[in-house]
């Protein structure tokens, strides 16, 4: 008899997650349970994510909390993986699981980078926050949460260096060095050479995040939007154009692989060409990259690609305002505002590389010094081989 394992969500499970947690290859070995909670901690949300959710044959949809710890505790699960959002219920969970002595294990799919705000920045945060309701409320719940949150981690497959540092890596914490998901895909990625873009064509692409429309900020967070549609695309296009211009390359997107652009109905990108689940090819072949903080980010650490970073009015008075400046600042690498084209000078470093940065960047962020090269499904699947019923 298989062993079980439990994944409680609270942002639906669609294609994303069930790639993100390899689940086809954990169900080869291990009995796969889906407790999603998103009907009732964000139910705008579950009716979205409803349309593209995929449902394994044990997929337990959570109506009542009472039913679900009843639920859980008649299954005897080898470890739990849980990907909630939700502060309070991310407590009760918390509470749960310590009152029963259960396993929790975390796989960090991805770390993402610290950074401090030069004053200027904080006074600049500061001010646009006291002008934010929503931003205040989220702030209050964050320091709440953080303060009682306290359960630590059975298990933890750490990404890097840097994934030493999360607050719920406990003394008798098993720590699995191992590596993020952009390495996955990379490792899996390897043997494929084919070409999306004629080789002979120079290019750069851009990570969308689907900014103006990510459910994200505005039904997980209750955050209003970094950007608005009728600012952001406009702004964005003329910025492509005038680097088109320049660099002499095409623009190309790598759409955010939540976005549905096609079925919109409108021209976004201005005719540009775009493409969805593409990523990790499309940064291979390309010239530059384009972005704002997208954790795709990582893929051009790999491949060794220089890395242009992006920002706007909008997005400095949102509620990630300067991340996107500090990641230009850690890597040494352009930072322009499409909003301000008259001040832009493409003379700047465009193309080089800080290879010392991005190695820093690799072993921190991307893949623990040392760790196996074998896909995160096989060193899982590995760590737990042999594990009796009991919890670990």
């Amino acid at each position: 008899m298989k062993k079980k394992i439990a994944i409680i969500t609270d942002i639906g499970f669609q294609k994303k997650e069930f790639d993100k947690l390899f689940i086809s290859k954990l169900s080869e070995k291990f009995e796969i349970f889906i407790i999603d909670f998103t009907k009732i901690t964000h139910p705008s949300l579950n009716i979205i994510t409803k349309k593209n959710r995929i449902k394994l044959e044990n997929f337990y949809e959570v109506n009542n909390y009472k039913d679900f710890e009843n639920f859980f505790l008649d299954n005897k699960f080898l470890t739990t993986l849980i990907n909630i959002t939700n502060y309070e219920l991310n407590l009760k969970i918390n509470n749960f699981f310590k009152k029963n002595s259960l396993s929790i294990t975390l796989i960090q799919n991805h770390v993402v980078m610290r950074y401090k705000k030069k004053l200027s920045q904080k006074i600049s945060n500061i001010f646009y926050t006291l002008l934010d309701k929503k931003r205040i409320l989220e702030k209050i719940r964050l320091l709440l949460f953080v303060k009682k949150n306290t359960l630590p981690l059975t298990n933890i497959f750490v990404c890097g260096l840097k994934g030493l540092k999360n607050g719920s890596i406990g003394s008798h914490t098993n720590i699995i060095k191992s590596h993020s998901n952009e390495y996955d895909v990379h490792i899996r990625s390897k043997s494929n050479k084919g070409f999306l873009i004629s080789k002979k064509e120079k290019y750069a692409i851009f990570l969308d995040q689907y900014l103006p429309f990510h459910t994200d900020a505005k039904l997980i967070k209750n955050l209003n939007r970094k950007v608005s549609e009728e600012k952001y695309y406009p702004a964005l296009n003329s910025f492509f154009s005038l680097f088109e211009k320049y660099t002499k390359t095409r623009v190309i997107i790598a759409a955010h692989p939540k976005s549905d652009y096609d079925q919109k109905g409108k021209n976004f990108w201005y005719s540009r060409s775009y493409f969805k689940d593409k990523t990790y090819e499309l940064i291979r072949d390309s010239s530059y990259v384009l972005a704002h903080t997208s954790t795709s980010i990582s893929y051009a650490v790999i491949l060794n690609k220089p890395i242009i970073f992006l920002t706007s009015n909008e997005y400095i008075k949102s509620f990630d305002n300067f991340r996107v400046h500090a990641y230009a600042n850690y890597f040494n690498q352009p930072l322009f505002n499409i909003d301000n084209l008259n001040n832009i000078n493409f003379k700047s470093n465009l193309g080089d590389i800080d290879q010392k940065i991005y190695k820093e960047y690799f072993d921190d962020y991307i893949k623990y010094p040392g760790s196996s090269d074998s896909e995160l499904s096989k060193i899982f699947i590995n760590h737990f081989a042999g594990i009796g019923q009991k919890n670990i």
